[in-house]
């Protein structure tokens, strides 16, 4: 195999999710990158197309947002969205039926809030992208814009 070595750290549950691929790879490594491989693929896959202002409106609702649990992060988006809304950003990103975009986000499949959350934190914390427009950056992140 070929590519940096790394040290990591892994959760009970990725051990027992690496333990159950092994005997299709050839180890570890090669099952942590099958894993890794396959969860961007289904990310991608999932990724809903929203409107470039409806994307903003999800992307300032995750500033400083972190998670250790994904998919109590993913169940709690749309209400998240909602408390952002007190703060100004339904008007600041022009949503016009803010309630209704909220409870679309909200009945979104878990694989495309997840992938949302995703878009999310390779906005805030990937430096290095040389873009001069927020649609740009979006795409650049992995959203798909309407």
């Amino acid at each position: 195999m070929t590519g940096k070595k790394t040290s990591l750290y892994m959760s009970e549950e990725m051990e027992r999710i690496i333990k159950d691929m092994e005997p299709a790879f050839s180890d570890s490594s090669a099952a942590i990158n099958a894993a890794v491989i396959r969860y961007m693929a289904l990310l991608k896959g999932a990724t809903p197309k929203l409107k470039e202002n409806e994307w903003m409106a999800l992307i300032d609702t995750l500033k400083d947002f972190h998670t250790n649990n994904i998919r109590q992060a993913a169940n709690s988006l749309a209400d998240s969205l909602r408390e952002s809304y007190e703060k100004g950003l339904a008007e600041k990103w022009d949503l016009q039926d803010k309630e209704e975009f909220a409870a679309l986000i909200g009945s979104l499949p878990l694989p495309a809030r997840i992938a949302i959350i995703h878009v999310g934190e390779v906005f805030w914390g990937k430096t290095d992208i040389p873009v001069d427009s927020n649609k740009e950056r979006l795409v650049a992140c992995g959203a798909k814009i309407l």
